[in-house]
């Protein structure tokens, strides 16, 4: 992961300039806000794979457009957590107070339709249309999943449904990040649709070890604490395999557990694992890091490729 990110060390350290410069406002409230902001710094996967995409299609002449363009996506992944927590009541994000904790829910809302508004004059104005519209598809998409997922919430949810959810909410915006790559270095219809599906099944992948490290995960850098989605009540592929296969008495026993306060994260992880939730996950994350390598293999060889690759393997046997 290091040696890949040392690939991109330049572009990045301009994404995080412009990233800076768009959450720097002369109103007060929201000057505090975006500093805030700017400290909950993520992976920026969002914008390390927009940058791969690119430049696997060799765009280099294009990368100060590029640069903006992936800044822009990031703002558009920060508006999405905004809403999320605004959602889910959530009072931390990264192990911090969430920006609705911490300001109120309308501050929230605001400023993330806001860091929208202002990621997609920045999307239009350097890459054009057509990535514009990708975005907005993605979007479209990622609110159904959302409205898919709070219509669900009252009842157990099924591998079909989690990944319709994950592929929705997650995966999507990865796809078009690496659509929208692909698109501004000017690449064919094959490529754009590679790399499209490799975004895709990267995404899945991410949110599979995502969801199976709440579980596992060990050390602070996770960020946040161990088991915090069956204490919210949040079904997840590890729990929902394991209620599915279970005995009568261990799945009134995860059932009970779901968005429990006395939640004991031990008892449950040893029966998910008595399940196979655990193993399960792990299978369908390689099998989807599978289908992003398979993607990847419809370019030709080249050095981003190479780092993408190691990307989607990372992210598959990542530890937080």
């Amino acid at each position: 992961m290091n040696k890949s990110l040392e690939f991109l060390k330049n572009e990045l350290i301009d994404v995080e300039r412009s990233l800076t410069e768009s959450l720097q406002f002369d109103d007060m409230l929201m000057a505090e806000v975006g500093r805030y902001l700017a400290e909950l710094k993520g992976k920026r996967l969002r914008p390390i794979l927009t940058l791969f995409a690119a430049k696997c299609l060799a765009a280099e002449s294009l990368m100060d457009r590029h640069v903006s363009v992936a800044a822009g996506i990031e703002l558009v992944h920060m508006a999405t957590l905004l809403h999320d927590d605004v959602i889910d009541k959530a009072d931390t994000r990264r192990g911090k107070p969430s920006v609705n904790a911490k300001w109120g829910a309308d501050v929230a809302i605001l400023m993330a339709d806001y860091l929208f508004s202002a990621a997609y004059v920045t999307i239009q104005r350097h890459a054009g249309m057509a990535a514009t519209c990708s975005l907005s598809g993605a979007i479209c998409r990622m609110c159904e999943g959302e409205i898919f997922q709070i219509e669900k919430r009252d009842g157990l949810l099924t591998v079909a449904d989690y990944l319709i959810i994950i592929r929705a909410k997650t995966a999507e915006l990865f796809s078009t990040c690496a659509e929208i790559g692909a698109i501004m270095a000017d690449g064919d219809e094959a490529s754009v649709e590679a790399l499209r599906d490799f975004g895709l099944a990267f995404g899945i992948a991410f949110q599979l070890t995502d969801d199976l490290l709440d579980y596992t995960a060990k050390g602070e850098k996770w960020g946040k604490a161990v088991g915090s989605d069956i204490r919210n009540g949040k079904q997840t592929l590890p729990l929902i395999h394991a209620v599915e296969q279970a005995d009568a008495a261990d799945r009134e026993y995860l059932l009970r557990s779901l968005g429990g306060d006395g939640t004991d994260l031990d008892g449950v992880l040893g029966r998910i694992k008595r399940w196979g939730g655990i193993e399960k996950t792990q299978q369908m994350a390689a099998e989807y890091t599978e289908r992003a390598l398979q993607a990847l293999a419809r370019l030709p060889q080249s050095e981003a490729r190479s780092h993408l690759e190691r990307l989607a393997d990372y992210i598959a046997s990542r530890q937080y």
